[in-house]
């Protein structure tokens, strides 16, 4: 059921729209040796080794279609006949290998960290696949054609590019933007579902609360969504419903802005046989004023000790950003498989002879198959009136094997220059792993060792100072002394300058994941 009132909208916005910009740093896959290696023989630190995962394994008849899920709900759509031998021979007996890192403890516990050379990364989800034949020998993506696969998220960001992973020198595991590699890209397709099994029915039956009989207004636009006319737009989608949802929530806080949050739907109906992506651009034109305007205002009231203003500072920035980059995924108009020809009897060679590649037929055919399922799922979720969560799904097209990750780089105006540092304070051992977290970003990045106890997170280089000032991050410590586990972790909201100490503590690896996962308050996304 979806929760209502301010309450909701707090938690919704600290837990939810956690969501950055970022800026590009590109390089090309043409320079990009393949590289398989799972994980570095070169980690030291034996924490880090006991705690890694175990890849999970399949074994399939590659000569036929094909889709296998992970535990974390990773999807890959596998195409008759794409892997070969070095010699370019088709292989039909392929053993399968997928290691999924969906979120910054799993990110932790494989020591992937999210950096691109010295600049820090915002991720999407890691995972590692890697293919072989019965006898141990690497096969490889024929030419031209591609994996499909579909990555669960609690939200999308439309500005995302897909990274390679490749081992540095000391055993590092370095992210390199995908460029020029055409069927290695982030797809951001939406596909029209019923109207009416989107949640907007669960938001109607909250109408009796304080929050909605004040603001009627919501009630009404409901209403004129669920009209018959919108069924196979971009309002039949679940992007717009998220959409409506951020806009929804921005009027319960701001309850005085009801002229300007119909004035916003209006201008999504106007560009109802358009773009997503134009509608969305001409939103934050629209809305700019009054964001300024909310800030203003929260910022005065900040400065009073208002704990909810303060709050609403922090995250109407981050929102703003996120309706910003709600463009960049130039959403168009949804998929419309009737159009393209695409029924339960396709067949790819169907679909080739209309002059697709190679790639576009197996990604419209994973689709297809993907749509249809969820329509299921969806069904009878309504059928036993149970609240049907529809996951977010990043849905990309791979042509190499090895460690993928979905990124974007950090780029936020609350980042400045920061020189804070941090004291390890309880083990005797200088080698300590410190982390430091920020789970709502997916971000996770390591510390220099500075002299004696001391460390930072600023490079040598001086390339990654810059940190989101007065946001809460988790600092992680991770060591070990005589084979007694270390373990010691604590929040702090990030300085321009400043120094505190982490106090480390013996503990088992159980307990220490047990002690991440409550501090980092991991949210999975799940069907």
């Amino acid at each position: 059921m979806i929760k209502s009132t301010l309450e909701y909208s707090i938690v919704f916005f600290i837990s939810s729209l956690f969501l950055l910009s970022c800026t590009d740093n590109e390089n090309s896959l043409s320079n990009i040796i393949e590289e398989r290696t799972m994980f570095s023989e070169s980690v030291e630190d034996t924490i880090i080794a006991k705690m890694r995962d175990v890849s999970q394994k399949f074994s399939i008849n590659a000569s036929k279609d094909t889709v296998i899920t992970g535990e974390s709900g990773v999807r890959v759509g596998i195409a008759a006949n794409v892997f070969v031998d070095k010699e370019g021979n088709l292989v039909d007996k392929v053993k399968l290998d997928l290691l999924e890192a969906t979120n910054v403890q799993s990110f932790i516990e494989n020591d992937l960290m999210t950096f691109s050379g010295d600049e820090i990364l915002e991720s999407g989800g890691m995972f590692y696949i890697n293919a072989t034949s019965p006898n141990g020998q690497e096969v490889s993506i024929k030419n031209d054609e591609s994996l499909t696969l579909s990555i669960p998220t609690n939200n999308i960001i439309g500005d995302m590019n897909l990274f390679y992973g490749n081992y540095d020198k000391d055993g590092k595991l370095d992210w390199q933007q995908i460029k020029g590699e055409k069927n290695m890209k982030i797809d951001f397709n939406m596909v029209a579902v019923p109207i009416n099994s989107l949640p907007y029915n669960d938001i109607l039956k909250d109408t009796s609360t304080y929050a909605f009989n004040k603001l009627p207004v919501i009630t009404k636009e409901i209403e004129k969504l669920l009209n018959p006319k919108y069924e196979g737009t971009f309002i039949a989608t679940q992007e717009f419903f998220d959409r409506f949802h951020i806009h929804m929530l921005a009027l319960i806080v701001n309850p005085d802005q009801q002229d300007v949050f119909t004035e916003v739907m209006d201008i999504y109906k106007k560009h109802i046989n358009g773009n997503l992506w134009e509608a969305d651009e001409e939103v934050v034109k629209h809305l700019t004023p009054y964001y300024i305007a909310s800030i203003d205002k929260w910022k005065k009231e900040a400065e009073e000790e208002n704990f909810l203003s303060k709050g609403f500072l922090i995250v109407g920035k981050i929102f703003w950003n996120v309706l910003e980059s709600a463009s960049k995924a130039k959403y168009t108009q949804p998929i419309s498989f009737s159009k393209l020809g695409i029924t339960k009897n396709t067949t790819k060679e169907d679909l080739l002879k209309k002059g697709m590649s190679n790639a576009e037929a197996n990604k419209y055919l994973f689709m297809y198959k993907e749509h249809e399922k969820r329509k299921v799922i969806a069904a009878n979720a309504q059928e036993t009136k149970n609240n049907f969560e529809k996951v977010k799904h990043y849905m990309t097209s791979i042509s190499k094997l090895g460690w993928v990750n979905i990124d974007r780089f950090l780029r936020d105006p609350a980042c400045q220059e920061s020189s804070v540092s941090f004291i390890v304070d309880g083990v005797e051992n200088n080698k300590v792993k410190l982390l430091m977290v920020f789970p709502a970003r997916n971000i996770c990045i390591q510390a220099i060792k500075n002299e004696g106890n001391k460390y930072s997170f600023t490079n040598k280089s001086g390339m990654y100072r810059k940190l989101p000032i007065e946001e809460e991050a988790v600092i992680i410590g991770l060591s070990s002394s005589n084979g007694t586990p270390y373990f010691g972790s604590m929040k702090v909201n990030i300085p321009i300058d400043g120094e505190f100490t982490l106090k480390m503590q013996p503990s088992t690896l159980n307990e220490i994941k047990i002690s991440m996962e409550k501090v980092l308050k991991i949210e999975k996304p799940s069907l």
